[in-house]
């Protein structure tokens, strides 16, 4: 059963798209929260029968700005809300272009596969020979958006390390060391005064 709001002017839509969600996860069984978000979403909007303009804007802006998002950190819905709409564009297009190009029965040997609880990237090497980062790149130059770029990790800026602050509990004069407190960068030891019982 597949509740919708019916007085919706989308209501095809959101019924076509729902319908396929459950097509998707009727498909894989017990393996269906295998399948990441950018194939999930882009299934059930590929089989949208009434598409709505806003996720192919958002993904037009994505685009223009580089802000898509590599389909390896897509298994699942991004918290920014702005990121989360843009999935539903890029979902779609990136499995339009893997149905259009590779055809129906690549994607359903995909979903068969996947169904036995294989590895994405295994999957896709399988049956297409490239893994989602191959897929990314090669979707990426077939809509003209910049390449994928991936800095390695000698380049990458790490965070610097802050230590923890010097914590006083509140009715103690100084600090108390704890057990870890002769490796904390920057922890003084102290002696405790115990405080008076009439100071209670």
């Amino acid at each position: 059963v597949i509740l919708v709001l019916g007085d919706s002017s989308k209501v095809e839509g959101v019924s076509s798209h729902e319908v396929v969600h459950y097509l998707v996860y009727e498909a894989l069984g017990g393996a269906g929260a295998l399948v990441p978000v950018w194939l999930n979403e882009g299934l059930a909007e590929y089989g949208n029968t009434d598409p709505g303009v806003s996720y192919d804007t958002y993904l037009a802006i994505a685009i223009a700005r580089d802000q898509l998002m590599p389909l390896t950190s897509l298994n699942t819905m991004p918290g920014d809300p702005q990121a989360a709409v843009t999935v539903y564009g890029q979902g779609r297009s990136v499995v339009g272009y893997l149905i259009e190009n590779y055809g129906v029965a690549k994607m359903q040997s995909l979903l068969r596969d996947l169904g036995k609880g294989l590895n994405i990237d295994s999957v896709l090497m399988n049956i297409y020979g490239f893994d989602r980062m191959g897929l990314d790149s090669e979707w990426r130059a077939y809509i003209g958006a910049i390449p994928l770029s991936l800095a390695p990790v000698s380049e990458r800026v790490l965070p610097t390390p802050v230590p923890w602050p010097t914590i006083v509990p509140f009715g103690m004069a100084t600090a108390t060391p704890g057990p870890d407190s002769t490796r904390t960068p920057g922890f003084v030891a102290a002696a405790v005064t115990p405080l008076a019982a009439d100071a209670l």
